[in-house]
């Protein structure tokens, strides 16, 4: 059953009823709650200091975060019905910025010494790219971090997105536009590729999804693509429609042992690579 499906059965919605209608900025709103609970079993809040104490390379790495928004509506199909999406809110960053230039990502940057954790860093990050007020999002969880290949462990701070009204305020140095992309877009495997290659005995998998955005081609590729696959598994409880790696199979019952794998094996390659450099 669809995510949402139980919500609209319980709020006994008509199909002419806007998704908007929902009381979406109260606590008790049946669909954040539900949302809530989806993401609950994933949630590591503080994972860094876990992983740290078990290695200590950890120091070495630069940490971020990034806010995950995620939103909802109801919109007609083709027969008619309204049904509703889901959708992730991403940015194009522009070709000025220091790191992951011209890159699909999720609003977010690194951590500051003043922020007292991931999720005030991906708020602060947000509202400064973007616009996103803290108020505007409701937090569901920090997932498992990921490393990416530079040696920088991203928390993502999944949310609710209260986006009806919501004008982008965009920093021009850092991002050149906003948009949305749905949520399930990234567990099917319609423009979709991907490419493979191994560092030592392991082998990784670069996921690449290419939409048009207005007569903007994007590409959402490497650890935005990794983030996605990942959260929109968990949100509509499906495994995509691809292989996502090579040596370990992702299924519905092993998402949250499977983060923690990929982490293993990404931490493994790059503390080797720094183990090589540091001679």
């Amino acid at each position: 059953m669809n995510i949402f499906k139980k919500i609209l059965i319980n709020q006994k919605l008509s199909n002419c009823r806007p998704w908007n209608r929902f009381t979406s900025t109260l606590e008790d709103d049946p669909k954040i709650h539900y949302l809530k609970e989806t993401f609950l079993p994933f949630n590591r809040a503080n994972h860094y200091d876990f992983l740290l104490a078990k290695n200590k390379n950890f120091s070495k790495t630069k940490r971020a975060a990034v806010l995950v928004p995620i939103s909802t509506r109801l919109e007609k199909n083709s027969k008619g019905n309204y049904v509703p999406k889901s959708y992730f809110t991403l940015t194009k960053r522009t070709d000025s910025v220091n790191s992951f230039k011209g890159q699909v990502c999720f609003a977010g940057g690194k951590r500051d010494s003043h922020d007292v954790d991931d999720v005030q860093t991906a708020l602060r990050e947000a509202k400064e790219e973007i616009g996103i007020e803290p108020d505007e999002v409701t937090i569901l969880a920090q997932l498992c971090p990921i490393l990416t290949s530079k040696g920088i462990l991203v928390t993502p701070v999944v949310a609710y997105f209260h986006n009806n009204y919501f004008e982008p305020t965009i920093c021009k140095h850092e991002v050149d536009f906003v948009f949305e992309l749905p949520t399930d877009r990234f567990i099917r495997n319609e423009r979709y590729s991907s490419e493979s290659y191994k560092k030592n005995l392991d082998e990784f998998t670069v996921h690449y999804f290419k939409d048009l955005i207005g007569d903007k081609e994007v590409t959402t590729w490497g650890a935005t693509a990794f983030m996605c696959i990942m959260i929109s598994s968990i949100l509509h409880s499906r495994i995509p429609e691809f292989d996502v790696d090579k040596q370990n199979t992702l299924t519905n019952e092993n998402i949250y042992d499977f983060l923690d794998y990929y982490l293993a094996k990404s931490t493994k390659s790059y503390f080797e690579y720094l183990a090589k450099n540091e001679k």
